[in-house]
């Protein structure tokens, strides 16, 4: 069997932009559904809008009416009160539900990536393999977003679950590059792909909602990922550098 080799890093490093040209040998592309990809990165990216058509609503209308309404200063008070009251209890209820969507989104997403690492690993042949990102940086993602409470700690268990077990699918990684960069340099290349894609008349709407503070989170995960790989993974500044890097290792 051929060497595997993962190209690592957050969203924007440059991984697919440098593979996507790569011809020294087979490359795997990270490929999944651009419907579940829109709906994910959109729901971090959107604002509670009916939360704050309310508030205006409410600032403009109901609280000035009172004072119209009710002549009785200690009934004004009141009414304020069950307004505001009422007003909290439709919020949180909204609020719950953009939760509740949010943790849906993010546990269908995590799943249905790792099903397509894993599908994508097993469909290569015995010959030196570069992939665009590891099987293992899925947990990452899930990680994260487990933590931001974005994914419910059932679900995460699930997840665990089926990760651990569809790794064990799969030969090993053999070296691991990781493309050190930061959140400012993923978050300009983001930008710079989307108006790339939007001059050839693609879609970007997926993309547009990769947020800087996504990112930024995203950094201090991989972060403390790397940290566990220690002197398995060897680290790069630069994708000038990974064509040199994969050579050498391939020469081994």
């Amino acid at each position: 069997m051929g060497k595997r080799i993962a190209v690592c890093g957050p969203i924007g490093a440059g991984k697919s932009y440098f593979l996507k040209s790569y011809s020294g040998c087979a490359v795997i592309l990270e490929k999944f559904d651009k419907k579940i990809l829109k709906t994910f990165y959109r729901c971090f990216g959107e604002k509670p809008f009916v939360m704050n058509v309310l508030t205006g609503l409410l600032s403009i209308f109901a609280f000035p009416s009172i004072k119209y309404f009710i002549a009785d200063t200690l009934f004004q008070f009141f009414a304020f009160i069950a307004i505001s009251i009422i007003l909290f209890i439709i919020f949180d209820t909204i609020e719950k539900y953009r939760k509740e969507r949010i943790q849906h989104i993010c546990f269908r997403t995590q799943m249905m990536f790792v099903s397509e690492r894993v599908k994508n690993a097993q469909g290569v042949n015995d010959g030196n393999v570069i992939f665009d990102r590891s099987p293992e940086e899925d947990f990452i993602f899930a990680s994260m977003h487990k933590k931001n409470g974005n994914i419910t700690e059932s679900d995460f268990g699930i997840y665990k679950n089926f990760f651990d077990t569809a790794l064990k699918l799969l030969p090993p990684i053999d070296h691991y590059i990781f493309i050190k960069t930061t959140p400012q340099i993923c978050f300009d290349h983001v930008q710079s792909r989307i108006k790339e894609k939007k001059e050839r008349g693609e879609d970007t709407e997926g993309e547009e909602g990769i947020t800087m503070k996504y990112l930024e989170e995203l950094h201090i995960e991989y972060a403390e990922w790397v940290n566990t790989k220690k002197h398995a993974i060897i680290t790069i500044a630069k994708t000038d550098e990974l064509k040199g890097v994969i050579e050498s290792l391939l020469k081994k």
